[in-house]
């Protein structure tokens, strides 16, 4: 009876309190970009992923997005000129227009094993009458399915602050919420 008792406080300890039933994945992005003509450019990003948790990370859907910072969009500089509030109701960030999309679905068929790292790499053509941008990314927590709760990262790259490479990228190690859908893609600005 002592061992039963002492075996459910110890697992109770680990594996509740301690939630190492739970994945805990790290986020950071690594940007770098090329001029292809006088028009165009090429923006690469790697997502790196790492598994700093106990249990397997089944990787289920999530995606990146590209958002326009600079030239600041009309919306935006137009609410901050009339002094008007650029936050949403209800929301921490500005919504930039979106520039470009990639969704994920996985459908069950990548994992990361504890400790494990992977990359995923992603490019996308830009106007170079774009000067920054933000990456965001999304990853959904298969544990908690249908919540829209996992893991996010946004980086800014400033493609006038270097020669190819971003801002200094940012780590996430935490869970969110996914961030609420920005405006359609209607076209580059």
């Amino acid at each position: 009876m002592v061992a039963i008792v002492v075996a459910g406080i110890w697992t109770y300890r680990i594996f509740v309190r301690h939630r190492k039933a739970y994945p805990r994945l790290k986020l950071s992005h690594r940007s770098n970009w090329w001029d292809v003509d006088d028009k165009h450019r090429i923006l690469r990003v790697t997502l790196d992923l790492k598994n700093e948790s106990e249990v397997r990370v089944c990787l289920t859907k999530g995606h990146t997005w590209i958002q326009q910072m600079k030239p600041w969009p009309h919306e935006v500089a137009e609410k901050v000129k009339a002094e008007q509030k650029v936050v949403e109701e209800g929301e921490r960030e500005i919504r930039w227009p979106l520039l470009e999309e990639t969704l994920f679905d996985f459908e069950g068929q990548q994992e990361l094993e504890p400790q494990e790292s992977d990359e995923l790499v992603m490019e996308y053509v830009l106007p170079k009458t774009i000067e920054q941008v933000i990456v965001y990314t999304y990853i959904e927590n298969e544990k908690k399915p249908g919540r829209n709760i996992g893991w996010t990262l946004s980086t800014v790259v400033d493609f006038k602050g270097g020669l190819g490479t971003g801002i200094a990228p940012s780590e996430n190690q935490g869970q969110s919420k996914r961030k609420p859908q920005g405006p359609k893609k209607s076209g580059k600005q």
